[in-house]
């Protein structure tokens, strides 16, 4: 049986480098940030949207619109393509919240996407620094309309034994608004409470009733959540809440594969090392996606090396434009 609802795409995105944008993030944080600095990488764009859009038009073809969420600002890719994406601005999805804005929490905003307007019942949530690298069909995200995850199951990471230990002694602490303590937040508040299903840094398939019946049976839950505009401890991961509750209505598919390769601390890679890695990908058929991460930090080399790479893989079939 195939799926009868159509799939879109969202995208959330923010131009780190543009002064209104910095002003608000400096006084959110209460302190001045640099640009150059890990805490202000996650913010600033080398153009991995244009990368990242034309991955979908290049190996999801099927996607009916590209969303892009954002905060006042306009990405240069959307006039390639104005007939295929369109701009959301914060205020659009934090309506009735307008007190709340403006944000930098991604897991505030998270929660609000699926107030999107004209937003697909199925749909792929990317970040900025995904790519699809291989052609993907509609059944690789949703089969019956059932989203398909992928991801492992894991210890929460409060209960690992070594990690309990190293926070006793104060060497580190899972007391953080973390990627994985989060998703195990995520799943305890479904009542998981000794196992949580890891995503990792992939496209998420996910449906909108979901959140929106959750939610609006637990407003104060979601109130709670978006009232914070910097991240904080107390969050839950919003797709890995919906996540768990496809699996705990026995409505999600759940892949074998994860089916990713994750470029982290690309200032540490050599070139060899760089180079090794981009080639054994594209043997392996089961790697659909890539995230670079703080591609902003690496130096020229690594990021002209990663951007050839890319544009070989993501013009490949011709349905993108070539990259600029």
């Amino acid at each position: 049986m195939e799926n009868i609802n159509p799939i879109d795409a969202v995208i959330t995105w923010v131009d780190g480098e543009d002064t209104k944008h910095i002003a608000k993030r400096n006084k959110i944080l209460g302190r001045e940030v640099t640009q150059n600095s890990k805490a202000s990488a996650a913010f600033v764009s080398v153009n991995e949207i244009a990368y990242c859009v034309k991955s979908i038009i290049e190996y999801a073809p099927f996607i009916r619109t590209i969303f892009i969420v954002t905060d006042d600002q306009i990405p240069d890719i959307y006039y390639e393509y104005p007939d295929r994406i369109k701009i959301i601005d914060h205020q659009e999805i934090y309506r009735d919240y307008l007190q709340l804005l403006p944000t930098i929490n991604i897991f505030s905003i998270e929660c609000l996407l699926y107030r999107i307007p004209n937003l697909a019942e199925n749909f792929i949530y990317f970040n900025d620094d995904f790519f699809l690298i291989k052609p993907t069909a509609p059944n690789d995200w949703f089969v019956k309309d059932c989203p398909v995850l992928r991801g492992r199951w894991e210890t929460p990471p409060e209960k690992i034994w070594y990690k309990r230990i190293a926070g006793f002694l104060g060497i580190r602490s899972t007391d953080r608004a973390g990627f994985r303590k989060t998703q195990s937040t995520s799943a305890q508040l479904l009542g998981f409470e000794d196992k949580y299903f890891r995503c990792y840094h992939t496209p998420r398939a996910l449906r909108k009733s979901t959140f929106e019946n959750y939610f609006t049976q637990h407003p104060e839950l979601l109130f709670n959540q978006i009232k914070y505009n910097r991240r904080h401890v107390s969050q839950f991961n919003p797709y890995s809440l919906a996540w768990h509750l496809e699996i705990k209505n026995d409505t999600a598919v759940i892949s074998p594969y994860v089916g990713i390769i994750e470029l982290h601390h690309l200032d540490r890679k050599s070139v060899t090392q760089l180079n090794r890695i981009l080639k054994n990908t594209k043997n392996d058929k089961h790697t659909l996606f890539a995230n670079i991460q703080n591609l902003s930090l690496a130096d020229k080399e690594a990021q002209q090396i990663i951007f050839d790479w890319l544009t070989r893989i993501i013009t490949g079939n011709g349905n993108a434009k070539p990259i600029n």
